[in-house]
C-alpha cells in the first residue's frame, strides 16, 4: 500500500497517509525523522500522540498505539483515528480513498467518505477476504490475475489487476554480491521442508534464510522432524527480516520460493526479477504468472489431498536447477533474462500504469453507498 502511494506522488498526485503504527512497531524507529505533536484526545481528556512527516512526496501522520495503556488502547486509538479522518476528509477533500479492512469501522469509514462521493479503493494483497463479500467500495484492486478470478469467483465485483508495486529506493539493489540461494520466511506452508533437504544435499552451495513471520527455530524444527540433522547444515546462514529488501538482494544469487500453498500476489517473485535475480517458484498460485518466461517453474508431481508432497521426485528436480544455475555461464543467461523481463516491476515502468489507471477512476461517477 505504501509502495502504492509512493508511486502516486512521483507522478504528480497529491497524498495524505493516515495510519497507526501498529503494524509497525514503534513508529519512531520506522520513521526516526518524524516531528511529535500531541492533539487532545476528545471526551476521553487524554492526549494521542501523532508522529508526522513527508516522505517521498507524501505527507504521513500516523497515531502512536500505546499498547500497553490500560484503558482500552484499541477503543481509544479508534475513536481518535475517526476524528483524523473526518477532519482530513473535510480539509484535504481527496478524490480517492486507498484502503483495506473489514473491521465494521473500516466499512464506516468507506461508506462516509462514499457517502461524500469520494471513489474508495479496496487494494488486496492476499486471500483473506474470500469467506464473505466486503461491501463499501467501488473498485476492488488486486496484483495478479490468479488473485481477481478467485474474488471474481467469490462474488466480488468490479475487480481491477495492477502488477505489484515496487519502489526502487527500497527494493532494487545497487551494489551486488550474488552469494547465496535465498529462501524467505522459513514456515513449513512456504517449503522450508524442501529447502532444508536440498541444504543438506548440497553442502557446498550457500543458503540465506530470512526470518519474517518465521524464525531459525522454526526452520531447525521442520528439518531435524524431517530427519536432517541441524548441527551439519554448516552452508546455511540466518537473517533478520527487519532489513530492507535491497540489502538481502545484494547478496542473492538465486530467489527459492517452493511454496505449498497458492500464493495470491508473487510479490517477493516480481521484486527479485526486478533485481535481474534468477527465481525458481512452484506453482502454487500467482507464482507462475508473476515470474512468466523469466523465472523457472517447477511444479510439485505428487499430492497428498492435494497437499504437495516433499518426495525424492521433488527434492530432484529442485536439485538439478540449483547445479545448474551454480554454473556461472548458466546463472548468467538466467539473469540476463531476469533483468530484461523483470523491468516491468521496476518504478519507472510502473509509474505510468499506477498513475493512469488511478486517474481512470476520477472518470467514472461518484461512489455511493451500496445496498446492506
Amino acid at each position: 500500500m505504501r509502495h502504492m502511494a509512493y508511486l502516486l506522488a512521483k507522478s504528480g498526485w497529491q497524498v495524505h497517509a493516515l495510519s497507526t503504527d501498529l503494524t509497525e512497531g514503534n513508529a519512531a524507529n520506522v520513521f526516526p525523522q518524524a516531528t511529535r505533536t500531541t492533539r487532545d484526545g476528545g471526551s476521553h481528556n487524554e492526549n494521542q500522540t501523532i508522529l508526522r512527516l513527508q516522505h517521498e512526496g507524501i505527507d504521513f501522520e500516523l497515531i502512536e498505539f500505546d499498547q500497553n495503556s490500560v484503558t482500552h488502547p484499541h477503543i481509544k486509538v479508534s475513536d481518535f483515528f475517526d476524528r483524523r479522518y473526518s477532519s482530513i476528509l473535510d480539509t484535504f477533500r481527496p478524490d480517492l480513498i486507498l484502503t483495506f479492512g473489514a473491521t465494521t469501522a473500516d466499512l464506516r469509514r468507506r461508506a462516509m467518505a462514499r457517502a461524500r462521493g469520494i471513489r474508495v479503493i479496496f487494494a488486496l494483497h492476499n486471500l483473506a477476504y474470500l469467506r464473505a463479500i466486503i461491501q463499501e467500495y467501488d473498485e476492488l484492486l488486486v496484483p495478479s490475475a490468479f488473485m481477481a478470478q478467485r474474488y471474481a469467483a467469490a462474488g466480488y465485483k468490479n475487480v481491477q489487476i495492477l502488477a505489484p508495486p515496487i519502489w526502487d529506493q527500497e527494493i532494487i539493489a545497487t551494489e551486488k554480491e550474488p552469494i547465496f540461494f535465498t529462501f524467505v520466511n522459513p514456515e513449513r506452508a512456504k517449503g522450508a521442508e524442501l529447502i532444508a533437504h536440498l541444504a543438506a544435499r548440497h553442502p557446498d552451495l550457500p543458503f540465506l534464510i530470512v526470518e519474517s513471520r518465521a524464525h531459525s527455530g522454526h526452520f531447525n524444527i521442520i528439518a531435524q522432524a524431517a530427519g536432517i540433522e541441524i548441527e551439519k547444515l554448516h552452508n546455511v546462514m540466518f537473517s533478520s527480516g527487519s532489513v530492507l529488501p535491497k540489502d538481502i538482494f545484494a547478496a542473492t544469487r538465486v530467489l527459492l520460493m517452493p511454496s505449498l500453498v497458492d500464493e495470491a500476489a508473487g510479490r517477493l517473485a516480481a521484486e527479485a526479477l526486478a533485481n535481474g535475480i534468477p527465481t525458481l517458484v512452484s506453482d502454487a498460485g500467482a507464482l507462475p504468472e508473476i515470474v512468466g518466461k523469466a523465472g523457472t517453474v517447477l511444479p510439485f508431481k505428487n499430492r497428498n489431498a492435494d497437499i504437495p508432497v516433499i518426495d525424492e521426485d521433488t527434492i530432484d528436480l529442485w536439485s538439478e536447477q540449483l547445479k545448474a544455475l551454480a554454473e556461472e555461464n548458466y546463472h548468467q543467461l538466467k539473469a540476463d533474462i531476469a533483468k530484461s523481463v523483470g523491468q516491468q516491476y521496476t518504478t519507472a515502468h510502473q509509474i505510468n500504469s499506477y498513475a493512469s489507471w488511478f486517474a481512470s477512476c476520477l472518470n467514472k461517477s461518484p461512489g455511493l453507498s451500496l445496498p446492506q
